[in-house]
């Protein structure tokens, strides 16, 4: 949740659920430079639906999703990344069978920008991200923050 990589994360956890989280709990620790090198959350989406988030500038590089649920798994390994190369998930059932989805990337930077200066020729709003869900995911993760900051669960 400190850094891009954690905002994505929350994010994620979001779009997922499709709900805003009603509680966070977080934990950061703070190199001597203020950044905060590890940070873990916990986003509780109400009716028992979790996420947990991590980011740290000191483990090994890894940048995956994993969504866990009564009927199986499914396995992001390589999100937030921005290749154009094409990427694949993991679908695991709840008796163990995968299977390996393949999808086409893109350039993410690309779509950014192209949409970003559609917005401001058309004077309409973003489509994919719109500036609310923008502004609840800040809300997140700066109740994240407060939550690490605190030591205390902080409700949403």
């Amino acid at each position: 949740a400190g850094d891009d990589v954690g905002y994505y994360c929350v994010n994620a956890a979001r779009w997922l659920h499709g709900r805003e989280p009603v509680a966070v709990a977080a934990r950061q620790h703070v190199g001597p430079e203020g950044v905060d090198e590890e940070f873990q959350g916990v986003l509780d989406f109400g009716d028992g639906r979790s996420a947990l988030v991590a980011s740290s500038f000191c483990q090994p590089y890894r940048h995956e999703v994993e969504l866990l649920g009564t009927e199986g798994r499914i396995l992001v390994p390589n999100a937030f990344v921005n290749r154009s190369d094409p990427l694949w998930f993991e679908v695991e059932d709840a008796d163990g069978a995968r299977e390996r989805v393949d999808t086409p990337g893109d350039d993410e930077y690309r779509l950014e920008v192209e949409d970003f200066a559609a917005c401001v020729r058309d004077g309409r709003q973003p489509e994919v991200v719109s500036h609310d869900d923008t502004l609840a995911n800040m809300r997140a993760t700066d109740a994240l923050y407060e939550s690490a900051r605190t030591g205390r669960t902080v409700e949403l």
